[in-house]
């Protein structure tokens, strides 16, 4: 991302901000990500960046796999006043070669040294990601983090929006889905709009606003930050995610898959309960898309575009609501928001 674009970026997060100011969700709720579809330490900026946001009051995290978390980097990144660190480092020796195609002792050495330079001024922590199922790999792994004195977090594996080919999760294939369909779209006519496209807004390296960071392949395009808002944005993601098209369909995330996978599966609980489960977070959906419709009835602002990008990092502005808890996996790595 560009000098120029990374300042139209925050020009929007500015004017979301503000918008936000006086709804139900406190624009003091925002919290900015670097994330996604690369490694942002690949950036010759990106603690540059990261101070951007922070002296303007924002938390601002970041995800990376560690590999490029020299000392330079480390110490720079701690002094920009990063909020909290997630390294996806989801296995350890020659598991993690094999995995990462990385030389596991120097991201091990990154990552302790890390810890060390954060001290109690950004919170860090290590992610394991449960590649294939292998619940003992997974926990080999916690417990050698934690050995070294890191908190350790275990996600579910992701599949990038149907990017990455995972023989369990080709939902398309799936004859539960149909069923799934019909029992969601009985309360949600309109089609059920999963939740994490409203709650995250991603803007890639080049400006454009895309569904998710589980758009992997950047199908589905909202705007570009110098002509598109956050709010105006989310209107147009909520259509997508109600379509299911070209994304949804094959996510992880998307509600219909979700309870699919719950009937296939044979969930324990009842149908009626996963389908309320769901359905809160589709609420959600609905609720946060309304507010940014409303939102972009504003004056529309256009904000110049003044060079080509030519480098990449990826940004993510979250808004927080409510209770509870919402993971996601991307390129660089898995970030958490609590909202």
């Amino acid at each position: 991302m560009s000098a120029d674009t990374f300042e139209q970026v925050v020009a929007r997060v500015v004017e979301f901000r503000s918008a936000l100011a006086g709804t139900e969700v406190s624009g003091d709720a925002l919290t900015v990500s670097f994330c996604g579809l690369g490694e942002p330490l690949l950036h010759s900026s990106i603690a540059a960046y990261v101070g951007r946001f922070r002296s303007m009051g924002l938390p601002v995290v970041l995800s990376s796999n560690a590999s490029l978390l020299d000392e330079s980097r480390g110490q720079a990144l701690v002094d920009a006043g990063l909020t909290h660190a997630f390294l996806n480092v989801g296995a350890t020796e020659a598991n993690y070669e094999e995995l990462y195609g990385l030389p596991f002792a120097t991201t091990r050495d990154n990552v302790v040294r890390f810890r060390e330079l954060a001290a109690n001024r950004c919170r860090i922590s290590v992610v394991v990601i449960d590649h294939d199922g292998d619940a003992d790999a997974a926990s080999d792994a916690v417990g050698y983090w934690r050995s070294l004195g890191l908190t350790v977090s275990v996600w579910g594996l992701i599949n990038r929006g149907g990017s990455l080919p995972v023989e369990h999760m080709r939902y398309r294939d799936f004859a539960e889905v149909s069923d799934a369909n019909s029992m969601l779209r009985d309360r949600f006519p309109d089609g059920p709009a999963c939740a994490v496209p409203q709650r995250f807004h991603f803007v890639g390296w080049n400006g454009q606003h895309y569904l998710c960071s589980s758009d992997w392949e950047k199908r589905s395009s909202h705007g570009h930050v110098s002509n598109t808002s956050f709010a105006e944005a989310a209107a147009s993601k909520l259509r997508a995610a109600q379509s299911r098209e070209p994304v949804c369909a094959s996510c992880t995330h998307d509600p219909t898959n979700r309870l699919a996978t719950a009937i296939r599966d044979g969930d324990p609980r009842s149908t009626e309960e996963i389908v309320g489960d769901i359905a809160e977070d589709v609420a959600d959906a609905s609720t946060l898309a309304a507010l940014g419709v409303a939102m972009s009835t504003q004056p529309r602002r256009r904000i110049p575009v003044r060079s080509t990008d030519t480098t990449g990092v990826n940004t993510c502005t979250e808004r927080v609501i409510g209770h509870g808890e919402q993971s996601r996996v991307s390129g660089a790595g898995t970030m958490t928001s609590t909202w």
